[in-house]
């Protein structure tokens, strides 16, 4: 049976996050790992049940008073697929503590995966930050394209800083967007769909720059903690990724834009005892200054309605 055991790097790559939030997960009870002397084993049936559990989950429809949601909680999961950010690690944490006997499930997996695996109903939440090169404006002009004629909520989490995220001092003098068609530097990238890949092409077209002509463009991680982490070992020069995965490591952070994150959500899980539960959560005493000491955040409209 031991070989048709899972190692963490391979649950990993199933679940689309990096092998550091597996060992998180694990330590917080939200996955089932079996010991085997030093090692940390999993069987594939927990793995998958992880998966795919979320779509047999019968929605809670709401109870009568809204100071009555978070006392109501029956259990039952939410999943929520995005973009990573530290500030939604900080937000899960403050559910978990909140809600002990709710099941709250993050999978980082890039913002245009979670919107689509919302549409696809395999999600509750979807966590994003997609920047719309035709209007200039973050995620609605997505949601309305994905979901036309469809009741969709869009709540405001953070705003927050991206940039270059380099080396202690910034030994190569990295300065902006045009640092990308430097031949001397060597990038760290993110996956496909990730919002952090949509603004890195979206500039680099607007430097007639190929991706063969990026030295690491092929070059992915899954996670801004995971990009600043290459970049503090000395494996790449810079990585496009938050201030607060810069500051994590010590790194230096060159400020290029400022970017609206926000999550996504049907009616069906808006109206309900989770749905509302979670929004109330939003505006929890404490929850804006723990995000703000991360660094590279602005909270004053957190939680706030954009759409629906």
């Amino acid at each position: 049976m031991k070989q048709d055991l899972l190692k963490p790097e391979e649950v990993a790559s199933i679940l689309k996050i990096s092998k550091y939030t597996v060992y998180e997960m694990v330590k917080r009870g939200d996955l089932e790992a079996i010991r085997i002397g030093r090692k940390m084993r999993f069987d594939p049936a927990t793995i998958e049940k992880f998966k795919h559990g979320h779509e047999h989950v019968k929605r809670i429809q709401p109870t009568a008073e809204p100071s009555e949601f978070v006392g109501s909680m029956n259990g039952q999961p939410i999943l929520f697929l995005g973009s990573h950010d530290l500030a939604v690690e900080v937000l899960a944490t403050k559910i978990r503590d909140a809600i002990p006997n709710l099941q709250f499930f993050t999978a980082f997996t890039g913002s245009m995966d979670g919107i689509l695996n919302l549409y696809f109903g395999k999600c509750d939440v979807a966590g994003c930050h997609l920047f719309d090169e035709e209007t200039g404006q973050y995620n609605l002009p997505f949601v309305k394209r994905i979901f036309p004629g469809e009741r969709i909520h869009i709540i405001h989490f953070v705003s927050r800083n991206i940039g270059w995220i380099v080396q202690k001092g910034n030994p190569k003098q990295l300065s902006g967007w045009q640092d990308i068609t430097r031949d001397d530097l060597t990038l760290i990238n993110r996956q496909k769909g990730s919002g952090t890949r949509i603004l890195l092409d979206y500039y680099m077209r607007k430097l007639n720059l190929i991706p063969s002509a990026v030295n690491g463009y092929e070059d992915i991680e899954q996670t801004h903690i995971a990009a600043a982490s290459k970049v503090a070992r000395g494996l790449a020069d810079f990585a496009l990724a938050t201030e607060s995965a810069a500051r994590a490591f010590g790194l230096d952070f060159i400020l290029l834009k400022e970017e609206e994150y926000d999550f996504i959500m049907k009616s069906d899980f808006y109206d309900s005892s989770h749905g509302q539960a979670f929004i109330q959560l939003l505006h929890e005493p404490g929850i804006a200054s723990k995000i703000t000491q991360l660094g590279g955040y602005d909270t004053k409209n957190i939680g706030k309605i954009v759409e629906g």
